[in-house]
């Protein structure tokens, strides 16, 4: 996704273009709602460390696309 207003707009608007990022989001702000303060400062930190999680596996273990494989 590129919105060609830089690296730091890119990703601060990335949740608005993609919905199964913005459907996360609003789950556990929804969790949080109904759970009280406590549940959603715990949940807000759940998803961070764990998207922190996820991004830093996608960079220690890229994926190679496969091969073209000839057809005879």
């Amino acid at each position: 996704m590129s919105t060609e207003l830089g690296p730091f707009y890119d990703g601060a608007l990335h949740p608005l273009v993609s919905p199964e990022d913005l459907l996360l989001i609003v789950a556990v702000a929804a969790l949080g709602a109904l759970r009280g303060v406590d549940a959603a400062r715990r949940g807000l930190v759940a998803l961070l460390v764990g998207w922190t999680i996820g991004a830093a596996a996608g960079f220690a273990l890229p994926i190679e696309p496969p091969a073209p494989r000839l057809v005879t």
